[in-house]
């Protein structure tokens, strides 16, 4: 190569003589393109198109400014979703065609390192979730304001600076039932809403705003958490938690008055009330409505 010049591509073989089978094409750092990207495993059979768009909708307003979905098998309905999203410039889809006797899992792992990889230098920040969980803050607005504060008391508390947190892990419990009408309505004067907004939430099976009855039990870290991950900082992303961190970096584990997930499973027994995700649903009612306008086949 001449002095000066830089590489577009890079391949390896064996031996210098070889023709390269492969190239991959050279990322040059770059101003980000985003704070957030959302990180969704392969789908594989997924039908539940009305699932896709509550999660697409409601993590927008928690912080997502972009969405990766690697697609295995889906339905009609979720395939015209998926191609509405990707239009409008805030999901891209990843065809995600692999051996399936030979990958464990339909290629969970390669999936969310995959996306991990893509976004480095491209997004400050990964989300690794499914599309029945999400990262519920308890005492801020999203997840930008979350990470500014867990950074800012972890460092601070040991000793660290910034750049050396790669990953954030956040706990997890299950929502599984829904409230019988007297406990409805106590929620709704704590959260009011018109009959045509519950009506609305019913329609649309929109288990995040009727599903608010959960175990006690928060699953601890390394088992069942989810992840938000500094693409740069990491090694290997994992499902539950970070395998590699890269250099000096490491994770914390964020306290659960600050955000836990709420994932979404009826195989348990309910035990307690957590309805803490209706104080966003001032903003995400009409963002939903908005969206299931456009699907009318929904």
């Amino acid at each position: 190569m001449r002095t000066g010049s830089r590489p577009n591509n890079v391949a390896l073989t064996f031996n210098a003589l070889d023709t390269p089978t492969n190239q991959l094409r050279v990322l040059y750092p770059r101003e980000r393109l985003r704070n957030f990207t959302v990180c969704h495993a392969a789908l594989f059979q997924y039908s539940n198109a009305g699932q896709l768009v509550q999660s697409i909708e409601v993590n927008r307003v928690l912080g997502a400014d972009h969405f990766y979905v690697y697609n295995l098998s889906v339905s009609n309905a979720t395939d015209a979703v998926l191609h509405r999203y990707e239009k409008l410039g805030l999901l891209t889809v990843m065809q995600w065609q692999l051996p399936q006797d030979n990958v464990w899992y339909r290629g969970q792992n390669l999936a969310i390192n995959d996306c991990v990889y893509r976004n480095r230098l491209v997004s400050r920040y990964v989300v690794i979730q499914d599309t029945d969980e999400f990262i519920v803050p308890g005492l801020h607005n999203n997840w930008g304001e979350l990470i500014e504060h867990v950074v800012k008391n972890t460092s601070s508390a040991a000793g660290l600076s910034s750049p050396t947190i790669g990953s954030f892990s956040v706990e997890t419990t299950f929502h599984c039932g829904k409230p019988n009408q007297t406990q409805w309505d106590d929620i709704k004067k704590d959260f009011p809403m018109t009959p045509d907004e519950e009506q609305f939430y019913r329609n649309h099976s929109l288990f995040a705003f009727l599903n608010h009855l959960r175990i006690k039990a928060v699953m601890h870290y390394n088992k069942y958490c989810k992840t938000i991950v500094r693409p740069e900082l990491i090694l290997f992303a994992g499902i539950h938690y970070t395998h590699a961190h890269r250099d000096s970096s490491t994770h914390t584990v964020v306290r659960r008055d600050l955000a836990i997930v709420h994932h979404y499973k009826d195989r348990f027994r309910p035990e307690m009330m957590d309805a803490t995700i209706l104080k966003f649903k001032n903003v995400m009612y009409p963002r939903l409505k908005a969206a299931f306008l456009e699907f009318p086949f929904l």
